[in-house]
């Protein structure tokens, strides 16, 4: 095995390392915020799969709002304090986890607080000050966006459409859901201090390798999958469950990248940045190789949660059902009406209809080519592909169907 195939690789390494060194020592907010390509990407593949009907809405303002979203333009997300504020880019699912085990992560995110107030003491408690409040910034954006709308403020519909926009992909980002944002101690790379500078450049943690890195080297490649891609914008109803419902499957996909990264590091007996340069550009590709379907499913689905946010709010803000391709309408067809009583108002003589509690309609997930049934947010679960996707409504269905439960998600009723 070569180690060095080039001397100068060693000083671009150096140079690159201490860069990054100075931009990891810095409290500046902006060190962790995605590069601009993975917001105009997964922006520009959301408002294609937007329907007709709300196009009319955005797509005037498609340039403005891709400069809110990114930040370009006169000064950095000039007029949206909100995107300046760290804490609004993630969320810390695993801060109460008892280990880094992919089992302890997920039970920790299941068992995350929905609500705010007791998500902040919860992350307070475990020293995490700063523990991130994504979902319900991005429902008070939302609702705003819906005032704008209905106000027919077209500036505020671009710039709030963008802030939107922009944290909603960042929800679907593997790398904001978890405490370790930059990934494993144990995989984060540094450079011995005598080692000569020069041009080059060195990844020093498995955020960079994996993800942020991995879409850089990769944007034409994922702006034509998501371009081609047939998937629908989503139907939501509650953008704080919405939201922890994408960040749940982005954070099972972390699990993913980062044993892909893992698995690479040992295999290729990387220790330090040197070792690491050496093998450099055969590491990547292997990654790559791993890494790339991941990050394009979650590119996939941030495209139809950022539609389906749009929707959401034209549908309220121009007072019309929220309905989407592939979706169930919120009221009756017109035809199901036909010959039926007005709602409010039963037959004479006819007994009131008992109240009946109902339950979510999606409680667990298994696969038409396996034995085991997952709660929706396990890593298991989010690698099923739509097709192969078997609906159970709790627990008891799933075993009545020979189904055994998932040993790392545990599904319970």
């Amino acid at each position: 095995m070569h180690r060095l195939s080039a001397r100068g690789s060693l000083r671009g390494c150096r140079h690159r390392a201490a860069l990054i060194a100075a931009l990891a020592s810095s409290a500046a907010w902006a060190a962790d915020v995605e590069p601009p390509g993975v917001y105009e990407v997964v922006i520009d593949a959301a408002l294609a799969r937007l329907p007709v009907e709300f196009r009319s809405v955005y797509l005037p303002h498609r340039e403005a709002l891709l400069a809110h979203a990114t930040g370009q333009g006169s000064g950095r997300f000039a007029g949206s304090p909100v995107l300046t504020r760290a804490d609004s880019h993630y969320l810390m699912l695993d801060a109460a986890a008892e280990s880094a085990s992919p089992a302890a992560r997920l039970r920790a995110a299941l068992d995350f607080p929905r609500e705010r107030g007791k998500a902040s003491k919860l992350l307070s408690d475990r020293g995490k000050r700063e523990g991130g409040a994504l979902p319900w910034v991005l429902g008070e954006q939302c609702d705003a966006l819906v005032e704008a709308i209905r106000a027919r403020n077209e500036p505020e519909i671009a710039r709030l459409s963008g802030v939107v926009l922009h944290l909603a992909v960042d929800a679907g980002l593997p790398f904001n859901t978890t405490a370790h944002r930059r990934g494993p101690t144990a995989a984060q790379l540094t450079l011995p201090e005598n080692q000569p500078e020069d041009e080059g450049m060195l990844d020093t943690d498995a955020r960079t390798r994996a993800q942020d890195g991995l879409i850089r080297r990769h944007r034409g490649v994922l702006g034509a999958f998501l371009e081609e891609s047939g998937t629908e914008c989503a139907a939501i109803e509650d953008v704080v469950e919405a939201s922890f419902a994408s960040m749940m499957a982005a954070s099972a996909a972390l699990d993913a990248l980062v044993e892909a990264d893992r698995e690479l590091l040992s295999r290729w007996d990387i220790r330090d940045g040197v070792s690491y340069c050496a093998v450099r550009e055969t590491f990547l590709a292997e990654l790559d190789h791993d890494a790339l379907p991941i990050v394009r499913a979650r590119l996939d689905e941030s495209a139809c949660f950022c539609a389906g946010l749009l929707v959401y709010a034209a549908s309220r803000g121009m007072e019309r059902p929220n309905v989407v391709a592939g979706s169930s309408p919120t009221a009756p067809r017109p035809e199901a009406l036909a010959g039926s009583r007005p709602q409010g108002r039963p037959e004479p003589g006819a007994k009131p209809a008992a109240t009946v509690e109902t339950k979510p309609a999606v409680s667990f997930i298994g696969s038409k080519n396996s034995t085991k049934f997952h709660v929706p947010g396990c890593r298991w679960a989010t690698n099923i592909k739509p097709d192969n996707r078997v609906i159970f409504g709790s627990a008891a269905e799933a075993r009545a169907a020979g189904r055994e439960p998932c040993s790392t998600c545990d599904p319970k009723d």
